[in-house]
């Protein structure tokens, strides 16, 4: 009874059969497994089952019937409905009341294969794709040795991926680019991220690639880590051609900028003497225009020299002792007669507590308040343009606050991102 009632619960399909093909006994595992009821397996013969024959089920029983020995193997059939069934089977003979007598135990592996079959496909597809990018690809253990390469150490390297595996790191890369290499090593088998730019030497040619080290973490303890390796050669060979472009550029406008203001300066020069001499109210007017035109071409000549130094990293700003008073008044006595012109009151409110003398870059200071000013002045049509000059606070030093006001129409809140924008005016 005990037997019996193991036979019954027990998740393996167990068949009694008798050397003529009967089935005898069957549980109701081994029924499920098959398709049909325990009822209707009593009713087969298991010698004219197609599919035993097709499945080699029919053979591995004869076999077992003939030796005497257990016959084990997988086969796939086809169960009740068509269905396909992975069964690991085996087959035992014995003697039952002096006849001979068949144990078969079945179990439907047909789940286990599906899902094996499944995650080798999805590493073949795996194994594709990193075999097809163009970048270094690998797996390291803890122990440094190899877990996995990609094609590329091959194309790149000339290493066999697949002779790479097992092998320490300091086999495959000598003595001395390990010991370059090895804080890297340390770095990420602590647990942290490591990128580090480098040239790969090989014997095709050199390449510049940006190398990451990303460990693996299960449960929060590092098991190893994946290098990858991309190569940059590219991008950084045309990042120096860009910087040698914009540096011959630069170069050219800072040639051309002192050619033309080299002529310009004696054009103002002159046109300043001519203004000392006797001359009708409609020469005063031409030779006004010409000073004018040149002092303002000569501003944007010099705002091109600016910009030339900037982008050659060759701008450089003085900190000398500057009357703040004075350089205001500069400023603006520059854009009073566009300001008149316009009917505009031009001036500037100092705060008492402010001070008048300072540490800064007069040059530079005259410059910027030439911009806003000049800016306010021509996009106000009423009303005035007033500069404020107030003491601020920070952190580490007093400074001086310069506010530009006018009564003008504003920047539409639509344009504010336009701001400091290349090639576009709010």
């Amino acid at each position: 009874r005990i037997n019996q009632r193991i036979c019954e619960v027990s998740p393996v399909g167990m068949l009694i059969l008798d050397s003529s093909g009967e089935f005898l006994r069957v549980n109701e595992s081994a029924a499920r497994i098959i398709g049909l009821s325990v009822e209707q397996l009593l009713t087969l013969n298991f010698r004219t089952l197609p599919s035993w024959q097709r499945s080699g089920l029919l053979e591995a029983a004869e076999r077992a019937l003939q030796s005497g020995q257990s016959q084990q193997g997988e086969t796939r059939t086809t169960a009740t409905g068509g269905r396909e069934v992975c069964l690991e089977y085996t087959f035992k003979a014995f003697v039952e009341n002096g006849a001979s007598r068949l144990l078969l135990l079945i179990i439907d592996n047909s789940e286990r294969v599906r899902t094996q079959a499944e995650m080798a496909q999805t590493r073949r597809e795996l194994q594709t794709v990193l075999d097809t990018i163009d970048a270094l690809v690998g797996f390291w253990g803890t122990d440094l040795r190899c877990r996995f390469a990609n094609r590329c150490y091959k194309d790149w390297l000339g290493w066999e991926p697949s002779a790479m595996k097992g092998k320490h790191l300091r086999e495959l890369l000598g003595e001395k680019w390990f010991t370059d290499a090895q804080p890297r090593f340390e770095a990420v088998l602590k647990g942290e991220l490591v990128r580090v730019l480098m040239v790969l030497p090989s014997s095709v040619r050199n390449r510049e690639v940006l190398v990451s080290y990303v460990p693996e973490l299960v449960d929060g303890a590092v098991t190893g880590f994946f290098t990858l390796a991309v190569d940059i050669t590219a991008l950084k060979e045309a990042e120096r051609g860009a910087q040698a472009a914009s540096l011959a550029k630069s170069e050219f406008l800072a040639n051309m900028s002192h050619e033309i203001r080299t002529p310009l300066n004696s054009v103002i020069g002159y046109s300043t003497l001519i203004l000392d001499t006797a001359l009708s109210p409609q020469q005063i007017d031409y030779v006004s225009a010409i000073r004018t035109a040149a002092d303002a071409l000569l501003t944007q000549i010099n705002s091109i020299l600016d910009l030339s130094k900037i982008e050659a990293g060759k701008l450089e700003l003085e900190l000398i002792p500057c009357d703040l008073r004075t350089a205001i008044e500069d400023s603006i006595e520059i854009l009073a007669e566009a300001a008149e012109r316009k009917g505009l009151g031009l001036t500037y409110l100092f705060a008492p507590d402010c001070p008048q003398q300072c540490r800064t870059d007069p040059g530079r200071l005259r410059q910027i308040l030439i911009n806003l000013v000049g800016n306010a002045v021509k996009f106000t049509s009423a009303g005035d343009v007033i500069v404020r000059v107030s003491r601020t606070e920070t952190a580490r030093v007093p400074q001086v606050l310069f506010e530009v006001e006018d009564t003008g129409p504003g920047i539409p809140e639509a344009d504010i991102p336009k701001l400091f924008r290349p090639f576009s005016q709010a």
